[in-house]
This record gives C-alpha cells, sequence and structure tokens, in this order.
C-alpha cells in the first residue's frame, strides 16, 4: 500500500469520524415538538451565541495579552558603536559593538498591570452576561414563535370549517336553482361568500408552513419544519403582579442590560486609573551576557540587577489617555441612566398591558361559554329538522376557542417578558417577599 494512499485513507477515515460526532452533536427536533422541548433549543449553537462567544473570546485574549507583558522576555540584544577612547586607554580602537543574550523581568509597575487585569476581568463579565441576555431573548422568541404555530393551525381549522359550511350551503343552492326555486343572483352572492371563504383557508394554510419555518429558524434549524405541535399546559393566570415600583426595584438590581453597562462601567474607571498611572516606575529583574569587539578589563560578561526605569518626559501622553477613558466613563454613564428609564417604562407598559389582558381573558371566556350554548341549541334545532345556522355556529366556536387561547398566549409572553425586564422570576419575587414575611413575623414574636 503507497504512502499516499494510506495518507487518503486515513483523511477519509477522520472525515467520516468528524462528520459522525458532529451528528450526534446536533440535537433532533421531537415530533410531537413540546414547548418545553422547544425552549431547550435556545441553548444549542446559533448564529447569535456564535456572536457573543467570539466576543468573550476576543476579552480574554485582551485579557493574555495583558498577563504577557509582565511575563519573562528573553531576547538577543546587538549594538554597533563608535567610541573616542581616552589617550590613557591601552586599546585605542574605535569600534566598540556588542551582542549579548538578556533576560528581563517585570517585578512591579505601581499598580498599572493590576487595573489593566482589572478591566480585562470587567470587561469579559459584560460579554458572559450579554450572552446570558441572548439565550434568555432567544427563549423568549422560541416561545412566541411556538404560540404562533398553535394558533395558525387553529386559525386553518376555523376557515377549513367555514369554507366547508360554505361549499354546503353554495351546492344546495345550486340544487334549488335547478329546479327554479332561486335566483342566479342568490347563488352568485353565496359563491362570493364561499370564495372568500376559500381564499382565508388557503391562506391560513400558507401561515401554517409559514410560522413553521420561523419556529424553524428561531429554534436555530432552519429548514426542519415539525409537524406536531403540542399544546403547553399554561401555569396559573390568575398571579398578583408585585407593584410596578418594587419590579422597577429589582430590575435596577438585577436586570441584564444594566448590569452589562455596569460592568462595563466598572471596565471603564479601571482604564482611567491605568492611565493616570502612565507615568509610574518600572522595577526590573535583568539579567544579560554580552560579547564584546573592544575589550577592556572593567568590562563585565555577565550582568544581573534589579532595574528601576522612571519615566520623566512623554509630553501630554497620559493626560490624553486619561480623557479618553473619562470620556468612556461619562458615556456609560449617561447610558446607564437612559436605560434605566426605558426599563422603568417598558416595565410599566407590561404590567398594564397584563392588567388589561386579565380583563381580556374574562370576556373571551364569557364569549366562549356563549358559543358553545349557541351551538349546543343549534345542534337540537338541526336534530328536529329545523332551519338553523349550525354550521356557523361551529365555525364561531372555533374562533371564540382560538380567541380564548390567544389571550391566554399574551398573557403568558408579557409575564415572561417582565421576567426578561426585572432579571429575575416572578416565583422567586413571590418567595422572597414570603420569606421576608416569615421573618418579620419571627421577629415580632420575640
Amino acid at each position: 500500500m503507497s504512502l499516499l494512499f494510506k495518507f487518503l485513507l486515513w483523511g477519509v477515515v477522520t472525515f467520516s469520524i468528524a462528520h459522525a460526532e458532529e451528528a450526534q452533536r446536533i440535537k433532533p427536533i421531537p415530533d410531537p415538538l413540546t414547548l418545553n422541548d422547544a425552549l431547550s433549543f435556545s441553548y444549542e449553537p446559533h448564529t447569535l451565541l456564535v456572536n457573543a462567544d467570539l466576543s468573550i473570546q476576543k476579552e480574554k485574549t485582551l485579557r493574555r495579552e495583558v498577563e504577557v507583558e509582565t511575563d519573562l522576555d528573553i531576547y538577543l540584544e546587538g549594538r554597533l558603536g563608535y567610541v573616542q577612547p581616552s589617550s590613557l586607554a591601552v586599546n585605542q580602537g574605535n569600534s566598540d559593538h556588542r551582542a549579548g543574550f538578556v533576560l528581563s523581568k517585570t517585578l512591579y509597575d505601581f499598580g498599572r498591570d493590576e487595573y489593566a487585569l482589572r478591566s480585562a476581568d470587567f470587561s469579559i463579565k459584560a460579554e458572559e452576561l450579554s450572552r446570558r441576555r441572548v439565550i434568555l431573548e432567544r427563549r423568549l422568541d422560541i416561545m412566541q414563535k411556538f404560540f404562533d404555530v398553535i394558533l395558525a393551525d387553529m386559525r386553518f381549522y376555523r376557515y377549513n370549517e367555514e369554507m366547508a359550511t360554505e361549499f354546503v350551503s353554495l351546492d344546495k343552492l345550486r340544487d334549488q336553482l335547478e329546479v327554479g326555486q332561486v335566483s342566479d343572483i342568490q347563488v352568485m352572492e353565496k359563491d362570493v361568500e364561499y370564495q372568500r371563504a376559500r381564499y382565508l383557508r388557503i391562506k391560513s394554510q400558507n401561515s401554517q408552513r409559514l410560522t413553521r419555518a420561523k419556529l424553524a429558524t428561531a429554534m436555530g434549524r432552519s429548514g426542519e419544519l415539525v409537524t406536531t405541535i403540542s399544546k403547553p399546559k399554561l401555569p396559573g393566570l390568575k398571579i398578583k403582579l408585585p407593584d410596578v415600583e418594587v419590579l422597577n426595584k429589582i430590575a435596577f438590581k438585577k436586570n441584564i442590560k444594566l448590569n452589562v453597562l455596569m460592568s462595563k462601567l466598572a471596565a471603564a474607571e479601571a482604564k482611567v486609573q491605568l492611565a493616570s498611572k502612565a507615568d509610574s516606575p518600572t522595577v526590573s529583574l535583568e539579567a544579560a551576557n554580552y560579547a564584546y569587539t573592544r575589550n577592556i578589563r572593567s568590562r563585565d560578561e555577565y550582568q544581573l540587577g534589579i532595574v528601576v526605569r522612571v519615566p520623566i518626559f512623554a509630553g501630554n501622553k497620559t493626560d490624553v489617555e486619561t480623557a479618553k477613558a473619562l470620556h468612556d466613563v461619562h458615556q456609560i454613564k449617561a447610558d446607564i441612566e437612559l436605560l434605566k428609564d426605558d426599563i422603568a417604562t417598558s416595565i410599566l407598559d407590561l404590567w398594564l398591558e397584563f392588567d388589561a389582558l386579565k380583563g381580556k381573558l374574562q370576556q373571551m371566556q364569557t364569549l366562549t361559554n356563549y358559543r358553545e350554548l349557541y351551538l349546543d341549541r343549534s345542534r337540537a334545532l338541526y336534530e328536529l329538522e329545523v332551519k338553523t345556522d349550525l354550521g356557523d355556529a361551529m365555525v364561531r366556536v372555533s374562533e371564540a376557542e382560538r380567541d380564548f387561547l390567544k389571550t391566554q398566549y399574551d398573557m403568558v409572553l408579557v409575564l415572561t417578558k417582565i421576567e426578561l425586564e426585572v432579571g429575575k422570576t416572578l416565583a422567586g419575587i413571590m418567595k422572597d417577599k414570603e420569606t421576608a414575611a416569615e421573618k418579620n413575623s419571627g421577629v415580632n414574636e420575640q
């Protein structure tokens, strides 16, 4: 077996193993798909997460760059020199060249390394928090797309029923037209209604595919359309939200976007301290071994010592760097205040929306009960062979059920958005409230 053939065979085997491992890592989409299954894909590979990971890696690389600034340096040094020797010197040559092997290690830089590392650490923390926010936003997006699929299916069933009802009525009118019981215009009027229902059915059927495609994209599985969706069991929606002021207070401590800016602020403040110490001395340990072209007895072959370098003049460099760092600090502080305003407005908007949805939920519940009761009456009349609008009643029930479910989904999404803004689950907030109440009760009893 030739060497080239062995190399090609090894390449094919390696490629196959790599792709087999990659295939095992790719999580298949379950069918039927539950909400929890869909939400688990928020942690799966996605372009947004790749970008977040790259940002984290970049900051870690910059931190490593700071670390190596004080690492041991080993280098070769050469110097070409020309001298005018003293008349008393034994060697009257003018060439004074030197080549050597040098080791240098920074021992102390009066805080510059400390502040540089602190800035890098806070920058890394900011990117890690941003990645966490990306995952939570993906969960919200997947949840919304998941609900959209269910509602699209229900919309299709509603218009499918309506089209079937209109077709039956149209077919009946056509039979009556043949025996002269109705006019052409009555048939054409019903045909218009049927064509409208048919168009809406086609449109709703297309919406089924579109919503599934959007869900697949949100899950990071573009093109993998799920067939069956399982309706989730919704949590209790009769929750009493904490006051807006309480939510704002928690959000100003826990909101992830706000904490990202706070970390960036800490990093910028560390850079201000770093810039202000640009003129600080540096203490280093240096060792060298030189070879000379000009031999003088007083020269040492080996050198080892502590070197202190004190900057004397660097122009306005320190002032400029400090001003730039301070500009970043003031900019981030302004961004923090703007974000706080946005958070407070968003929480108030969501709080009021949830309050309104609670009223709408009662309305939809009442409407659904009415539609079901009306359907029972229409069905009873139909069985008695009395003229009735049974088909239309069935359509209206489907429509009411969809609107009722959509209202519940809207409430779940609003609660999830509130948790995203606050940076803490509502269950956790309620638990903390109960714990605090128990502690206060215990103190009062004592």
